[in-house]
């Protein structure tokens, strides 16, 4: 039985992880694209590469995290407005 709870625990922590480097993946995903609407639309100059590199961040910032919600059901408090 503690076994299973360290198990968990140490689950718990690479779930963590996983939320925070998809977390920065979002953040990088802003900032490349931030880049690539100055240079295309003040500077008249187009790139390739970022379409590519925010795909593979979208990629892995969605299959990353995937199970931390249902493992603490926080996907169901998401919805819950409060007057």
């Amino acid at each position: 039985m503690i076994l299973l709870r360290k198990a968990g625990a140490v689950f718990n922590r690479v779930l963590d992880l996983l939320a925070g480097v998809a977390g920065i993946l979002v953040i990088g995903m802003m900032i490349v694209m931030s880049y690539e609407v100055i240079l295309r639309y003040l500077m008249h100059r187009a790139l390739a590469w970022p379409v590519e590199i925010t795909e593979y961040m979208v990629y892995l910032a969605e299959f990353q995290p995937q199970k931390r919600g249902s493992s603490y059901h926080s996907h169901q408090n998401i919805m819950e407005v409060k007057l």
